[in-house]
């Protein structure tokens, strides 16, 4: 079945409902330290959008193909980017802000800007609110308080994805459900041998954009 984009989730869902699916007790007190104030998710958003994206490891070669973009301002060969990806990783660094010292991960820029909210997030449980921030914040996690998971800005995530997209020269418009992105998910070859990673990130950018548009948080399923 794959990972989906989903916008809209508070749709036909009660207040208490969506406070459970976007951990708000947990994410409302990160995004107040942070000065951002709490998130409300509408009831009845402006647009609902459900696009698949592919299976988790088209998602991971996504990560590997910004990574590499990011140490030398190229695309690796398809397939590539393993080593890149390590290095990223490895430069994050996570420190404290905001006024009740909330957790940020932040990777420093090298040759090219960092692509931080298209590389930290949990693949089948990313995370995405529609407030416009820079470091990708951290939240506790519901199995062990000790650990924590990313929580990311679509704005900037739809930014990042639009610098990937160009780094990659990709078509910089496309039609999200048009014959020409469906055509490279079923034919790898294409967009320089990285035809499903194409799928996921133009899908991923217009899911982006739509909840950064629609004040709404976007979540992988």
């Amino acid at each position: 079945m794959g990972l989906h984009a989903v916008v809209g989730i508070g749709a036909g869902l009660d207040p208490e409902e969506v406070e459970d699916v976007l951990r708000l007790a947990v994410l409302d007190p990160v995004l107040e330290a942070e000065g951002l104030g709490r998130h409300r998710e509408p009831l009845e958003p402006s647009c609902e959008v459900d696009l698949e994206l592919g299976d988790e490891e088209v998602i991971e070669s996504l990560k590997r193909v910004a990574a590499h973009v990011w140490l030398t301002g190229l695309p690796p060969l398809p397939g590539g980017g393993a080593e890149a990806l390590d290095q990223y990783e490895a430069a994050a660094r996570v420190s404290s802000g905001g006024r009740a010292g909330s957790l940020r991960l932040v990777t420093p820029s090298s040759r090219t800007p960092a692509f931080d909210h298209l590389v930290h997030h949990e693949e089948a449980e990313g995370l995405y609110l529609p407030a416009d921030f820079a470091p990708v914040l951290l939240l506790p996690s519901e199995v062990d308080p000790l650990e924590h998971e990313p929580l990311g800005s679509a704005p900037r995530l739809a930014e990042e994805c639009g610098r990937l997209a160009a780094a990659m020269d990709l078509p910089r418009v496309v039609d999200p459900d048009g014959d020409e992105i469906w055509a490279a998910r079923d034919d790898p070859s294409r967009w320089g041998g990285f035809g499903e990673e194409a799928f996921a990130l133009l899908r991923l950018a217009h899911a982006a954009s739509i909840a950064s548009g629609a004040g709404a948080a976007l979540i992988f399923r």
